[in-house]
């Protein structure tokens, strides 16, 4: 009797064993697909527009932005916390989390312009 239960033991702790190595196969698989937002101070980034101040426009109804912006990114804090600025230099009074935050990607327009500028300014 005491014998089947040793071997009872044993076998629950080689499928805790188990479990746990399945839980990180797991995990290791899950993180190659996460992509973690990584911002610098001075990167440009939208910022949703919060339902509380009503941003549908009257006009366009459900086809409005829910963006706004561009503001530069003054101070990355702990917490996925980011403190902004207006391009124009003033300060937000309170640090926004980056699920509201969307980072800027100029088009190729954008990019096409600034490139032709500088070869004219040259």
């Amino acid at each position: 009797m005491s014998i089947e239960l040793m071997d009872v033991e044993g076998e629950r702790l080689q499928a805790l064993a188990k479990i746990e190595a399945q839980k990180k196969q797991v995990a290791k698989s899950y993180n190659k697909k996460v992509k973690h937002k990584i911002s610098l101070e001075g990167d440009l980034v939208w910022k949703m527009k919060l339902p509380e101040h009503d941003y549908k426009d009257h006009i366009f109804e459900k086809w409005s932005s829910k963006w706004e912006g561009l503001f530069r990114v003054h101070k990355v804090m702990v917490g996925n916390a980011y403190l902004l600025e207006e391009l124009d230099g003033e300060m937000f009074s309170r640090a926004l989390n980056g699920k509201f935050l969307k980072w800027y990607n100029p088009s190729i327009w954008e990019y096409n312009i600034k490139i032709y500028n500088r070869s004219i300014h040259r």
